[in-house]
């Protein structure tokens, strides 16, 4: 597998999920996750010395599955070769070739419209990671948008990990996720989608280069046996939409300064974060405590429209919670419940999940996040990608039921008692996902996708249709061919497209890289788009 078929994947992933029908204000940027993960591949874990925790940061891996190649390491000694991948039964033969994009085996051991644009045209963009050994890493990176003048946007972050009792410091540029995401996440998802039991890495640094999503300052973690605890500051500048009296209509997430407009708005809120998290792990057993606090600058004040009276207001703002659960070979059950001090809101979601055999898993889950809850920072199991105004339960059933098959069919249904965006009464709806994926033999694969969403728009009901499907044939070692079709099929509206693609690398035994595509695609109109 190469990195342009994993990123495809992952693409097909995003299409069958909802980030992108929603507003994006309290989104992280699909360009910032792919960044991150880019950056994790050039820069490979070595599996002979990585703790469990470190292998739970690596895509689409359960928390059982980092359990079960880190017991084999430890059992055995260390790998030899990413080939023992195949004797880990968790593992489905696709996921190995996922992992050999992010692990390497070293020694072994025991453990605006109507505005003109002030800069150039080019966008550039430059990153350094420096790493020593896998206790110590920096990066630095700048960047600016297309349009932009001069270069708006750096940062960077300095880590130590793993020495001794000191689990994590970084300063700089960073992120910390704790818990089940509901007071706190800000690591890689894929929406509904995602594999479960991912979210609590703790502190990490920020390794894309967008402007937002992240914390800015210092984060500490110790253990002392059983017990990590985890401290963390930060100071943040965001661009904002003003009221006549000074207040903050809106938190602006684009990160584009490119016109008058967009400088107009450009570092207008500062916010301040404070907080910590405490962790007790026993076995199988875990439960732990998570809280912060953020002042802003300016007091917020969203606005009088319906859809925004549910909005955070003031300038004062704290959260709290406590995460819990256990995780056996046949079943694991873990939630987090939490409180914030704004609105005096509760929210809460747990999730069960049951082996029934080597090859199928049943996961439910049920989550209530009530329109008085607000935490900046939370990013869970979601409709709409906000952990506010919904309650939802979903169940999903992952399995293998032949050689050579993948299967992933997830059903969900939720609910919005206060109205959302365009909307002017409380709303429902549900989701279907069912992902194939079928290995011919070494040379040809077939995939196929198909998600259902039925749900409450402003015009009424509306359900989409999407469908995508992909043959992919490879050849030689060098060269790869990618076939794919694809339909968004809605009422009154339909889009399709159809595309082959030409890869081929270490040409002429050189070590050079070149792809041609060619695509057709029509569409009605933006609500039967195509994303590609």
């Amino acid at each position: 597998m190469t990195w342009d078929d994993f990123a495809a994947f992952m693409q097909d992933w995003m299409e069958t999920s909802e980030m992108y029908e929603e507003e994006n204000e309290n989104q992280t940027t699909w360009k910032e996750q792919m960044e991150d993960l880019y950056l994790l591949h050039l820069h490979p874990l070595d599996v002979n010395t990585s703790g469990r925790d470190e292998l739970m940061t690596l895509p689409l891996l359960s928390e059982r599955q980092a359990s079960d190649i880190h017991s084999y390491v430890v059992r055995h000694r260390g790998m030899h070769s990413l080939q023992e991948l195949m004797l880990i039964p968790s593992l489905s033969a696709y996921e190995r070739q996922v992992l050999r994009l992010f692990l390497k085996v070293g020694e072994a051991s025991s453990q605006s419209q109507g505005n003109y644009y002030l800069g150039s045209r080019l966008y550039s963009k430059m990153r350094y990671d420096f790493s020593a050994t896998r206790h110590i890493r920096l990066n630095l990176h700048a960047e600016r948008d297309a349009g932009e003048r001069g270069i708006d946007s750096h940062g960077g972050a300095f880590m130590l990990h793993d020495i001794g009792c000191l689990a994590t410091l970084v300063v700089g540029d960073y992120k910390a996720s704790f818990g089940e995401g509901v007071v706190m996440n800000q690591t890689f998802t894929m929406g509904r989608s995602t594999p479960l039991a991912k979210v609590s890495q703790g502190l990490r640094m920020n390794g894309g280069t967008n402007e937002t999503g992240f914390l800015r300052g210092a984060g500490l973690s110790l253990k002392w046996g059983k017990v990590t605890t985890t401290l963390f500051a930060s100071r943040t500048l965001h661009d904002a939409t003003l009221n006549e009296d000074g207040t903050v209509k809106t938190i602006v997430t684009t990160g584009y300064h490119r016109t008058p407009t967009e400088c107009s708005k450009q570092k207008l809120l500062c916010i301040q974060t404070a907080g910590g998290n405490v962790t007790w792990k026993h076995g199988a057993w875990h439960a732990g405590a998570t809280g912060y606090f953020q002042h802003t600058s300016r007091p917020l004040e969203p606005g009088t429209q319906l859809y925004r009276a549910i909005y955070p207001r003031g300038q004062h703002f704290g959260v709290m919670g406590l995460h819990y659960g256990y995780g056996g070979y046949r079943w694991w059950l873990k939630g987090e419940t939490a409180f914030s001090t704004e609105q005096q809101g509760v929210a809460t979601l747990h999730t069960l999940s049951v082996r029934l055999s080597s090859d199928y898993r049943l996961t439910a889950s049920q989550r209530y996040y009530s329109r008085r809850y607000y935490s900046a920072l939370a990013s869970a199991l979601s409709s709409q990608g906000k952990v506010q105004n919904e309650t939802g339960a979903s169940l999903r059933l992952d399995a293998s039921p032949f050689p050579g098959l993948q299967m992933l069919a997830l059903a969900d249904v939720f609910y919005h008692p206060w109205p959302r965006f365009g909307i002017s009464h409380s709303s429902r709806g549900m989701e279907g996902v069912l992902q194939l994926q079928y290995t011919l033999n070494r040379k040809n694969s077939l995939s196929f996708g198909y998600s259902l969403l039925d749900k409450d728009y402003a015009a009424g009901r509306t359900m989409h249709h999407r469908m995508k499907m992909v043959w992919k044939n490879t050849p030689t070692r060098q060269t790869s061919w990618n076939t794919t079709a694809l339909l968004h099929s809605l009422p009154g509206s339909t889009g399709m497209a159809v595309a082959t693609s030409f890869r081929g690398k270490e040409l002429f035994r050189q070590p050079l890289l070149a792809t041609a595509t060619a695509l057709y695609f029509h569409t009605h109109d933006y609500q039967s788009r195509i994303s590609l």
